[in-house]
């Protein structure tokens, strides 16, 4: 969690070059480089239910 307030705090809202490649750094770029987990490993948050009935 160190890392990723770390990293947020020094480059969000920039652009960073990854070898070939320029990130921007967003909230998503974050979440993708740093999922938050919990203690027991799960996910922090998880999208991963429909909620539309058919």
């Amino acid at each position: 969690m160190e890392k990723r307030e770390e990293f947020r705090s020094k480059y969000l809202d920039s652009e960073i070059k990854v070898g070939n490649e320029t990130h921007f750094v967003n909230s998503t770029y974050l979440k993708n480089k740093f999922p938050q987990v919990l203690s027991n490993g799960c996910k922090y948050y998880c999208n991963d239910y429909n909620m539309e009935e058919h």
